[in-house]
């Protein structure tokens, strides 16, 4: 039902974000091992800024 698509829907949407971080995390040690430090950075607080969003939309569609 509708009802089930819209609590599923956040559910997925945060599972995606959190496993999609670990990509840009990879990308993280990669720009590090090229020694491009700013890259680096920049990419990890990328990285947070998708996790922490993924941990939200996973902490709103669970208390509910």
């Amino acid at each position: 039902s509708v009802r089930d698509v819209r609590r599923a829907l956040p559910e997925a949407l945060g599972a995606v974000l959190v496993l999609g971080s670990l990509g840009l995390f990879y990308q993280c040690i990669v720009y590090l091992q090229r020694r491009d430090y700013v890259a680096a950075i920049l990419i990890m607080f990328i990285g947070f800024a998708v996790v922490r969003s993924g941990v939200e939309l996973l902490r709103s569609s669970l208390s509910e």
